[in-house]
């Protein structure tokens, strides 16, 4: 809690007691969340109120009065979690993602060109997801799997191309889709 020098001073008069630190956090709380944290112990110790009860009060499930209840007992720091949506495991940034597959197109249509010159590669070597996952795997150096290669084309995708579909990549790269 943000509150921490409200109950360690409590704590140092009334010898730790929860009831008491609990009851002077509620009093001085400054977001909703600490009130909320510290009622979890007034209303069930205090009050003698169920954790049911409490949950109905304080507008939250009774198995995060509980939870909550017990960490500020065991005076344990609870953490504001961050529980926005997004990507948190990103390998690349958005810009270093659009960069990768520009980079990629060009690779790609430069493999296409050198085809029809008789070289050593074969048509299935330019399903152009298998040069995104070596290319990827090169750049980072360990295993991509294939649904990360497939995730990153649609993400950019989208943000490239109006209506996406996976072979506008190709069609992209090959200078046959115009935007």
């Amino acid at each position: 809690m943000e509150n921490l020098d409200a109950e360690n001073k409590a704590s140092q008069d009334d010898d730790g007691d929860p009831v008491a630190r609990a009851t002077l956090a509620a009093s001085q709380a400054k977001t909703l969340d600490e009130l909320r944290r510290s009622l979890t112990v007034t209303l069930t110790l205090k009050h003698k109120l169920s954790v049911q009860e409490a949950a109905e009060v304080i507008g939250r499930s009774p198995s995060w009065v509980y939870a909550a209840r017990q960490a500020y007992l065991s005076g344990k720091q609870v953490a504001n979690r961050n529980t926005h949506g997004g990507r948190r495991n990103q390998i690349l940034t958005r810009r270093e993602e659009n960069a990768f597959m520009n980079e990629v197109c060009r690779e790609f249509r430069t493999m296409n060109f050198t085809l029809f010159k008789g070289a050593d590669f074969t048509r299935e070597d330019l399903q152009i997801h298998l040069l995104v996952r070596k290319a990827l795997e090169k750049k980072t150096g360990r295993n991509i799997p294939k649904s990360t290669v497939f995730a990153l084309m649609e993400r950019v995708g989208r943000r490239k191309f109006n209506g996406y579909h996976p072979r506008a990549w190709e069609l992209y790269a090959c200078g046959n889709f115009f935007f």
